[in-house]
């Protein structure tokens, strides 16, 4: 006999394009990642903060395909958010779950994310997630971690629009260096008009013995 309590949770379940997730098996590697990485806190906190959030992001992520399960996404993610919630507190609400979601995303290598957060903060980070390119992310990360940037500075320098800045007068660089190329071309043809007459008178005494 078919039991059918079994039956109804089974249809109760998430479903997409045929696939179940096990949404307790979610919570229990979330909760996992959490406690690895809190374990190895102390000396280096904020980077295990920085790399617990960039871990949890990619790997819900994954398990929703980045996004391609929007409206179901939308129902796991708050479902998830409300256990993690009641274990680990409000640090893992829907807008912070959701923020490291984009963290992961925006951040996809994982090896720079390494590197940066020995010097960055995770506030680092977020302030970055909305420059609207890749190139842009990374000219701040150069910049916070060469020049030592506080979240303040780093806010000022978006605000100021470093990066377009530099891009701007790196246009202009490239622009002035092909006029003077194109300027010196002509400029050595009159060189060369000017020398070879006198190379010519040169090489014309010496062969007459002239002088």
């Amino acid at each position: 006999m078919v039991n059918m309590n079994n039956k109804n949770e089974t249809a109760l379940a998430p479903r997409v394009k045929g696939v179940l997730v096990d949404e307790t098996a979610l919570f229990n590697r979330v909760s996992e990642i959490i406690e690895n990485r809190k374990s190895r806190a102390g000396a280096y906190a904020n980077r295990e903060v920085t790399l617990m959030y960039w871990e949890i992001g990619q790997y819900v992520n994954s398990v929703l395909l980045g996004g391609e399960r929007a409206e179901y996404g939308k129902r796991i993610v708050t479902t998830l958010s409300s256990q993690l919630m009641g274990k680990y507190g409000k640090a893992f609400d829907i807008h912070n779950l959701r923020r490291m979601m984009r963290f992961a995303q925006k951040f996809s290598d994982f090896e720079i994310v390494t590197k940066a957060s020995s010097q960055l903060s995770y506030s680092h980070f977020i302030e970055l997630l909305p420059l609207k390119t890749n190139e842009a992310r990374m000219f701040y990360v150069s910049e916070s971690v060469q020049r030592n940037f506080g979240i303040k500075e780093l806010r000022r320098q978006i605000s100021r629009k470093a990066y377009e800045r530099r891009e701007i007068r790196l246009l202009e660089s490239h622009h002035t260096n092909a006029i003077d190329s194109r300027e010196q071309k002509p400029r050595s043809r009159e060189l060369l008009t000017v020398s070879l007459p006198f190379c010519r008178t040169c090489s014309t005494r010496r062969l007459t013995g002239d002088g």
